[in-house]
């Protein structure tokens, strides 16, 4: 046991570094999110452009809501990917 690295992390260190790591990403891509729900409306104009001019059907009451805060989900997450993990964990 006495040759073993120093380096070497026991189990509990690593599950603290990696519950750390999550709890950080987590919180990052929440503020991403949020950020990207003040965009959400410009963001829906140009992934409807395809469409050109045709409207959305909601088919629920909270449905347009549940738009936005999707959208804003999914381009949180994706700004949050494009500047890496290193960004949000320094």
């Amino acid at each position: 046991m006495e040759d073993r690295d120093e380096s070497e992390m026991p189990v509990l260190a690593h599950l603290g570094e990696l519950r750390k790591r999550l709890i950080v990403s987590i919180i990052a891509i929440l503020v991403t999110t949020v950020a990207s729900f003040i965009f959400s409306d410009s963001i829906l104009r140009v992934l409807l452009l395809p469409l050109k001019g045709q409207n959305l059907k909601a088919f629920n009451l909270l449905d347009g809501f549940t738009i936005k805060w999707r959208i804003s989900l999914f381009a949180g997450i994706e700004v949050f990917d494009s500047h890496g993990p290193s960004v949000a964990l320094v």
